[in-house]
């Protein structure tokens, strides 16, 4: 029997061991992988544009313009930027305290069409306007989406879609608009049909440009957003918790023929996955367009 081999084996022990630490060592001590890619930047900054453009869809909605209880509903024209408009039901809702809120009321869109400088927009689903303190004249309003969604096609023929399934709290007069969205669902399907889902939590505080400008059921005037909350981003397998800010608010242009409807301001996200951060900036820089860096 060789008496070196018991020898060699402790030998090989410890230089395996060795290798495995020298291993562990480095993934402890060596660079942190970023959260995100460029790519994955790209993605997560898509969806938070098109989440912050949502939140002034429908923002100045009353459910319907001078809608009085007993009295047939006038020509209805809806502060939505959309080709067509919607089904009211009921047509007649009821109004328990006499303000600008009706108690209910609900406006379906089915398949409304328009088109865009760089393509056409198909709106579709169901908008609840509610009045959350139906026996208290004030100015609370409740807005519930129900699968409402965006479909964009461009001119190469790209689909992209925003889905959205949630409800916002809103106090509005006439020179600002806060809104609160509360585990608010949204749903994106990228030009290559891939798949992201984000649930927000987001404080969001609309202010026009000039003062006494913001009018129930009248388009939203131009004016600053600023954005702040948290929220979870799902893309695939990957999954990232982002905290959203706006260091210089984003200037919403009522003229603008596109979407996004920004022409300045910045957008901040910071991603967190397994420990590792990156920050995405969004700076708008004209009518719909927009850059996305990472860092």
């Amino acid at each position: 029997m060789n008496a070196h081999i018991p020898h060699r084996r402790l030998l090989v022990t410890l230089a395996g061991a060795t290798v495995l630490c020298l291993a562990a060592c480095s993934e402890r001590t060596g660079p942190q992988q970023p959260a995100l890619t460029a790519a994955q930047a790209d993605s997560v900054g898509e969806v938070i544009v098109a989440d912050a453009q949502a939140e002034l869809d429908a923002a100045t909605a009353g459910g319907g313009a001078g809608l009085v209880p007993g009295q047939s509903p006038p020509s209805l024209t809806l502060p939505l930027p959309f080709g067509c408009q919607p089904a009211i039901t009921p047509a007649v809702p009821g109004n328990s305290d006499a303000d600008r809120v009706p108690d209910s009321v609900r406006l379906t869109f089915a398949s409304c069409v328009f088109m865009l400088r760089r393509g056409s927009d198909t709106v579709r689903g169901v908008i609840d306007v509610v009045d959350p303190t139906p026996t208290v004249t004030d100015r609370a309003i409740k807005l519930a989406f129900t699968d409402f969604a965006r479909i964009l096609v461009d001119r190469s023929g790209r689909l992209s879609s925003i889905t959205l399934n949630g409800s916002r709290q809103v106090i509005r007069d006439s020179a600002h608009i806060a809104q609160t969205a509360v585990d608010f669902h949204t749903d994106y399907v990228f030009r290559d049909n891939s798949l992201a889902s984000h649930v927000r939590n987001w404080d969001v505080l609309f202010t026009a440009d000039s003062a006494g400008a913001i009018r129930v059921d009248s388009w939203l005037p131009s004016g600053t957003l600023t954005v702040t909350g948290s929220s979870t981003f799902t893309h695939g397998d990957r999954s990232l918790a982002l905290q959203v800010t706006t260091p210089t608010p984003l200037h919403f242009n009522a003229t603008c023929g596109d979407r996004p409807r920004f022409d300045a301001g910045t957008l901040i996200v910071v991603g967190t996955r397994a420990g590792a951060t990156t920050t995405v900036t969004i700076t708008f820089t004209g009518c719909g367009q927009y850059t996305i860096t990472k860092s």
